[in-house]
């Protein structure tokens, strides 16, 4: 009997470029535009997939060799009862890179994409060369989020049936999420809703979001060790990381720059991606001198 169930949609899943790897026993789907070009790993956040870089995975392949994995228990990867802490998460992510025999990386996470990417910047020095942390879970989410997310598993799940849950969903992006609100449209909430709908899905963010405000705290302070080069790229109207989350941010790590995009929530990559993929391009392939690391 195999340890975890099969991927939740057929294989090669919403990209031409998808393709199944294992990781530990576990199946993952990602994106690998081949070839070779630095590589670039885009990690997504809670609830999504890798379709939410559907806007950047081309323009950015045109300078990268773009890998973005769907993250365990969500999108197009398995489902299952294992750990969904940070360090699982990490090594996640880190088993796909192995997988594809890549022994080093520019990474850009959202959202907790962002955290987890950070978590292996510090974990793996030597596997992580450019980070872009994208409206990053750095500290704890604002308490409605984190209310949302924890009732899902005990209390909102049984409701869904009765209520209809892309009407609930759908309150939470355009209330928390998305600053652009043409982002949310019928062929969005079908992709977003497909995910969410499949067995495992609500149970594996309910069980993250439990859990990501103890493991952010223990984050927070090991950030000022952090010595890769940083552009923070924050939404300027975001609701669930706050702007001055990314102004104090920028402050805690020791290499960093903050962009701020106006008029944009949560998700920059999604809503002004044209904005976003050219300061990623250009932050990524430019010269940057390195800074000392904190003491050294």
């Amino acid at each position: 009997m195999t340890r975890h169930p099969p991927l939740p949609f057929t294989t090669p899943g919403w990209h031409p470029r998808s393709r199944r790897v294992d990781v530990a026993g576990w199946p993952a789907h990602v994106i690998d535009t081949g070839g070779d070009l630095p590589p670039l790993v885009l990690v997504h956040g809670i609830l999504v997939s890798s379709r939410s870089f559907r806007h950047n995975i081309e323009p950015l392949s045109r300078a990268f060799r773009v890998i973005a994995p769907c993250q365990k228990g969500h999108g197009h990867s398995g489902r299952g009862p294992d750990p969904y802490d940070l360090a699982s998460l990490s090594r996640f992510v880190v088993g796909v890179l192995d997988h594809l025999g890549i022994d080093r990386a520019h990474f850009a996470g959202n959202s907790l994409g962002g955290a987890v990417s950070a978590r292996i910047a510090l974990d793996h020095p030597s596997r992580v060369d450019r980070l872009v942390l994208i409206n990053p879970a750095a500290r704890p989410f604002a308490a409605p989020v984190e209310a949302f997310l924890r009732l899902q598993g005990p209390v909102l799940t049984p409701l869904y049936r009765a209520v209809g849950q892309e009407a609930t969903y759908r309150t939470f992006l355009r209330s928390l999420v998305y600053g652009n609100l043409s982002t949310i449209d019928t062929a969005y909430m079908a992709e977003f809703m497909a995910h969410v709908r499949t067995p495992g899905t609500v149970a594996a963010a309910a069980t993250i979001a439990g859990q990501l405000p103890r493991e952010l705290d223990a984050l927070w302070p090991r950030l000022r060790g952090l010595s890769q080069a940083t552009l923070l790229v924050w939404g300027q109207k975001d609701r669930i990381v706050p702007l001055r989350h990314g102004v104090a941010l920028a402050q805690q790590l020791p290499n960093a720059r903050l962009e701020i995009l106006p008029h944009v929530g949560h998700a920059p990559h999604e809503e002004h991606p044209a904005r976003f993929n050219a300061l990623v391009t250009d932050f990524l392939s430019r010269q940057i001198p390195r800074a000392r690391h904190p003491g050294g």
